[in-house]
């Protein structure tokens, strides 16, 4: 009789088992999924302020007051008017291009980690 209750116990610890680590693959999965949800919602901000704050004032407002007031030619303001909007448009976009990578995202949610463990218990 003993035998036959290890035996179902076994059996039931098996079943269950499983179950329980396909609740966590889907859980990992739908965790994910809202991670990269949250992160295009936020990429879309992030685009919006950027658009906002870099174009009107970076590339306009700070290198136009720059040329009107320095003793200048005309060339060396275009240039100068040129050079400033290249790097902040530059600069801008290249730390958004790292804050925003997906890499970055899953490192900063720790989803990878929560796959990976959810993952090894199969």
């Amino acid at each position: 009789m003993n035998e036959l209750v290890a035996a179902l116990e076994k059996l039931a610890r098996l079943y269950w088992g499983q179950c329980l680590t396909r609740a966590k693959i889907r859980g990992a999965m739908y965790y994910m999924e809202g991670v990269q949800s949250v992160r295009y919602l936020f990429l879309f901000v992030c685009l919006l302020g950027v658009c906002i704050r870099v174009f009107a004032l970076g590339l306009f407002l700070i290198p136009v007051a720059l040329c009107l007031y320095m003793p200048w030619t005309p060339e060396v303001k275009a240039g100068v008017v040129l050079l400033a909007g290249l790097v902040y448009l530059g600069g801008s976009l290249a730390i958004l291009a790292h804050l925003l990578s997906e890499q970055q995202w899953l490192k900063v949610s720790r989803a990878k980690e929560f796959l990976e463990r959810a993952a090894k218990e199969l």
